[in-house]
């Protein structure tokens, strides 16, 4: 017996009665929905659903091109020493989001201005990369790694584009240690952070019990991680230590 959703405003209708309900509500107006159940359990697999296609097409997006600017917002403040994960799970795919802030992954935020620092953030990005370093399945699950798509924004150009002092017409010395002075204040407070999205699809997806996350063992800097989860059974979040690294589904 089919049940119609309206997704904008969270109403699902009830075949039995007619009456409307929501996700949180057992019946709106004055008759109860016998069906909630069945209703809540399509609504669920409808968000979970929705937050794999929102993700898949972000990964794809920052494959073309990342807008960092705010980008940190969405997973809360940027504090240094914790990362941000979102997980869904929904049918065979598996699918990762991770937010940290810069510091956490090399142990600095400017733009990278030694070889040693560039070595540092190229070996990062390799490093996150390797999901299948970072994240343990089971065994039975038979998951393989899809995609894996890694970025950042502590080498981008154009937040150094002031230390060009050739072209910024400075005429005196007094005029270039305000500019400098300036530049180091800049640098003292520029964010920046590592953003990676990460697709598994598994076989026998049944066999998916648990997600072990292994960030703290390769980027110490990483000192709690807060996670949001998304199933087909519902929502929930957790906090991850380098003691307490595993995720239960």
């Amino acid at each position: 017996m089919a049940i119609s959703i309206v997704a904008v405003s969270g109403l699902f209708q009830c075949p039995t009665n007619g009456s409307y309900a929501t996700l949180l509500n057992h019946h709106v107006g004055s008759r109860e929905c016998p069906d909630m159940a069945v209703g809540r359990k399509i609504m669920t697999k409808g968000l979970v659903k929705c937050f794999l296609v929102a993700t898949l097409a972000i990964a794809q997006a920052i494959a073309v091109h990342v807008v960092w600017a705010g980008e940190h917002r969405q997973h809360g403040a940027h504090e240094h020493g914790v990362a941000h994960l979102n997980v869904a799970v929904e049918g065979n795919n598996l699918v990762i989001e991770l937010f940290s802030p810069a510091a956490n992954i090399v142990g600095f935020e400017h733009h990278p201005k030694t070889q040693a620092q560039k070595k540092q953030v190229k070996e990062a990005r390799e490093k996150l990369g390797a999901a299948e370093m970072l994240f343990k399945l089971p065994t039975q699950a038979q998951g393989r790694l899809v995609s894996s798509n890694v970025d950042t924004n502590i080498d981008s150009d154009s937040a150094d584009a002031s230390y060009h002092h050739e072209e910024a017409g400075i005429h005196d010395e007094d005029e270039q240690n305000a500019l400098d002075h300036h530049n180091d204040e800049q640098e003292h407070s520029r964010h920046s952070d590592f953003k990676a999205q990460y697709q598994f699809f598994c076989d026998t997806p049944e066999k998916l019990a648990y997600l072990d996350v292994m960030l703290f063992q390769i980027f110490p800097g990483i000192q709690y991680i807060e996670v949001q989860i998304l199933t087909d059974t519902g929502q929930s979040a957790k906090e991850l230590t380098a003691k307490d690294y595993r995720i239960t589904f």
